[in-house]
């Protein structure tokens, strides 16, 4: 979440997938990012175990961002971070939960 890349790319799992095509309609009606799309599901992040107990999440990852390339490396600080796309996420999800 703390980068500044134009698009959002997000892992979902299968009980997920209704929290996620809200979250693109609601992309869609308020421009937050001009993609907002869904991956495949991967297992090298902290979701994935509670993807594969059935559990609804969301993984958010910005590989187009400035940051992307400290992702894992030792300048995945908070130095390193850009939060320009963060309000817009939090934007999304509170209008998900309000929604719901």
């Amino acid at each position: 979440i703390g980068d500044n890349a134009p698009e959002q790319y997000c892992e979902v799992s299968d009980a997920g997938e209704a929290g996620f095509a809200l979250m693109k309609e609601i992309n869609a009606e308020r421009g937050f990012f001009t993609h907002f799309d869904r991956g495949a599901l991967a297992s090298n992040s902290d979701h994935y175990p509670f993807a594969e107990l059935g559990v609804p999440c969301i993984g958010f990852i910005q590989e187009g961002g400035d940051c992307f390339a400290y992702y894992h490396t030792h300048r995945d600080d908070m130095e390193h971070a850009i939060y320009d796309t963060y309000p817009k996420i939090f934007s999304l999800i509170v209008e998900l939960f309000g929604r719901l």
